[in-house]
This record gives structure tokens, sequence and C-alpha cells, in this order.
């Protein structure tokens, strides 16, 4: 949530940018047709060091519009971590944190099974074994119902949002779990 409100932020101040940098260009009196067309030419660059200087190192440049473009509500920066996010979330369940809920509960690894990991698990395999379309397994996800099988994933805000419900659900639940367990080995 904080990356897709950094982006918005960035988005935000990216247009104030342009605009003022074109009216710097081309004067505050300038049409709005030339404004456009001398923003259209600002260029965004990530560099280390300042241009002229020995060890000046362009990194990246590309037009504001391209910015602007990336950082946009449903743009190239929020698919990305918004389907990173899924990819994490799950890695992090299977690699890590299921193991040790598991051994909380006196458990095996393949007893703690929860359904909306489960359906992390086939957007996950979507998203980096498909090329980010939906597989054809997604028709089985139980709660993450939102794609249709070759359909592109883009998990955005709202979709992030379900996301992390669910899994303080899970959680919220796995606490019960563990209470009631802990309570019955103390009587």
């Amino acid at each position: 949530m904080d990356s897709i409100a950094g982006f918005r932020h960035l988005h935000a101040e990216s247009e104030r940018g342009k605009v003022n940098l074109a009216k710097l260009l081309c004067g505050d009196n300038a049409s709005d047709a030339e404004l456009a067309e001398a923003g259209a030419e600002c260029v965004y660059s990530y560099a280390e060091g300042e241009p002229g200087e020995p060890g000046f190192v362009e990194i990246h440049t590309c037009t504001y519009d391209e910015y602007i473009s990336r950082n946009a509500e449903r743009g190239m920066n929020q698919w990305f971590a918004g389907n990173m996010l899924a990819v994490n979330i799950y890695a992090f369940w299977e690699n890590f944190h299921r193991q040790r809920i598991a051994s909380l509960l006196g458990k095996e690894k393949h007893d703690i099974q929860a359904p909306i990991m489960g359906d992390l698990r086939l957007y996950r395999q979507s998203i980096l074994h498909h090329n980010g379309k939906a597989l054809k397994e997604i028709s089985k996800c139980e709660v993450l119902k939102w794609y249709l099988e070759g359909e592109a994933i883009f998990l955005d805000t709202e979709k992030i949002s379900e996301i992390i419900l669910q899994i303080k659900k899970l959680i919220q639940e796995l606490k019960t779990e563990w209470r009631v367990r802990s309570s019955r080995r103390l009587r």
C-alpha cells in the first residue's frame, strides 16, 4: 500500500513538474498547445553525478509522459508492485511461516492449509510461469475469484486490500486455534 501511495504521489508531482518545466521553457504566457509541445519534449533522468563531470553515468532516461504513465493509477509500477506482492506473500508463507505455524500447532506443514494461500499459489504460478496470464487452474480459486483463464492479472488497490483482509482473517483463525490448543494443554 505504501508503494501505491508513493506512485500516486510521484504521478501528481511529475505532472506538476512537467507543467512547471514547460512554463520555464516557454514562458508563463505560452498557449496550452505550446506548453503541451514543450512538455512532450521534457525528459526525466536517473543518473549518478552531474552531466559533464568525470564519472557521470546516465542510468535511465525517459520522457515525462512515460514517467507519468508508469506511476499512474493502474500504471506499470502499480501492476508490478501488486503482482509481486502476491508472489512474495505466497513465498513467505510457503518457505517460512507455514512451517513455523505448523510447529506451534503441533502439526505437519502440509496439514496447514488456507484457501487464501491456495489461491495465491495459483496467482503466483500464473504470474511467474504463464507471463502474468491466469492459468486454467485459476478457476479453482476459493477466495480470489477475479480472473478467467488467459486474462492478464493486475492486482490493483482494491484487490490488494482484499488479499490483505483475507490474510488478516487467516491470522485471526490461526491465533484462535493456537489459543484453544494452548488452553487444552494447560488443563
